[in-house]
């Protein structure tokens, strides 16, 4: 199963590190501006779970990577979210019941 991060600063993709077993993210190639007030440059991560990995063990580790986040918005396939693990954990499970 797939998920789609989208983040309004790029510089956010780089703190999905750490990644537990049975995740993996696919990050596009990155692209950074130095200066001062250079734009947020949007990009989309693409998180994959293995099948039996619980949606609660993606959301904490999201929740844990994304609470000191640089971005404006946050969406979560397609679906803007305030970072709470609560409501991480309710888009991911909303999203594995759609896909099964």
């Amino acid at each position: 199963m797939d998920i789609e991060i989208t983040f309004s600063n790029n510089k956010d993709a780089l703190l999905l590190n750490d990644i537990p077993k049975g995740v993996s993210v696919m990050v596009p190639p990155l692209e950074f501006r130095k200066g001062y007030g250079a734009e947020e440059i949007a990009v989309s991560v693409v998180i994959s779970l293995a099948t039996g990995i619980p949606a609660s063990l993606l959301a904490a580790w999201l929740y844990d990577k994304l609470k000191n986040h640089r971005s404006s918005q946050i969406s979560i396939n397609r679906r803007e979210i305030h970072i709470s693990e609560g409501e991480i954990t309710k888009i991911i499970e909303e999203t594995i019941k759609i896909k099964e």
